[in-house]
């Protein structure tokens, strides 16, 4: 039994032994792989271009500051449009439905000012065309005036018809209809002929609503065939003479 005592003690002081040596032998492992090791490569040195340097400082695409301006007086007008607006439509319906309103407003009114610049620039355009065709007219009515009161005074006009008629000259025989037209309600003091007067003028002169209506349709025939230079043929010359013999017959 006391043999047995003694190996088991020089055992457990073998193994404790063994035990050290390999905990000393981890510890020294450890120590060595964390010893600092020196960089043993070389450097490069780099040094800064000074005019590299100022000319990206120069580049605007290389700034990066905010730059803050004043607003312009266009700037101040619409945001004080906008908060008038956002205080009259969140006084009608609440704070948030009138918020969403005036983001709606503040979207298309930029679209609806274009569209009626727009819209007056096409009308201004179209208003000086007018008025160039309409000084046109004029021109030309100045110049056959002499001539037109020549022929309602003294001129056969039934004769120049069948004359022109022959010649296939519709569009005159239209304008010598006319003049026909103007001659017996001359003669019959129903207007008033003068050769300044326009055609819009004679119309309002007749005091008849049957025969005002006539001959503003025979009207519009005239000035759409002689003023617009509108080449008709005797199809065409037979539906203005109907209108033209109805107006005419009204003159009593």
């Amino acid at each position: 039994m006391k043999k047995l005592r003694i190996l088991d003690n020089k055992f457990l002081k073998s193994y404790l032994f063994i035990l050290f040596i390999f905990c000393s032998i981890s510890l020294l492992a450890q120590t060595d792989s964390l010893s600092i090791k020196e960089d043993q490569s070389t450097i490069n040195e780099r040094s800064f271009n000074e005019l590299n340097i100022e000319k990206y400082k120069n580049n605007n695409a290389f700034d990066y500051r905010i730059v803050t301006r004043e607003p312009t007086w266009y700037e101040e007008l619409w945001d004080w449009v906008l908060r008038q607006l956002a205080k009259f439509f969140k006084w009608i319906f609440g704070n948030e439905t009138g918020s969403d309103i005036v983001a709606v407003i503040a979207r298309l009114l930029p679209y609806i000012i274009g569209a009626v610049i727009l819209f007056l620039f096409v009308k201004f355009f179209l208003k000086i065309n007018m008025q160039n065709i309409n000084d046109g007219k004029k021109n030309k009515t100045e110049i056959t005036i002499s001539e037109d009161e020549k022929l309602i005074q003294t001129a056969d006009l039934n004769e120049l018809i069948k004359k022109v008629l022959a010649q296939n000259n519709y569009r005159l025989a239209i304008r010598y209809y006319y003049l026909k037209i103007l001659q017996r309600l001359s003669k019959k003091k129903i207007i008033d002929w003068q050769g300044q007067k326009t055609n819009e003028d004679y119309l309002n002169e007749i005091p008849n609503a049957k025969l005002k209506s006539e001959f503003s349709k025979a009207t519009y025939l005239y000035d759409f065939i002689w003023y617009g230079e509108f080449s008709i043929d005797n199809e065409l010359y037979a539906k203005a003479e109907k209108q033209f013999d109805k107006t005419f017959n009204q003159i009593k």
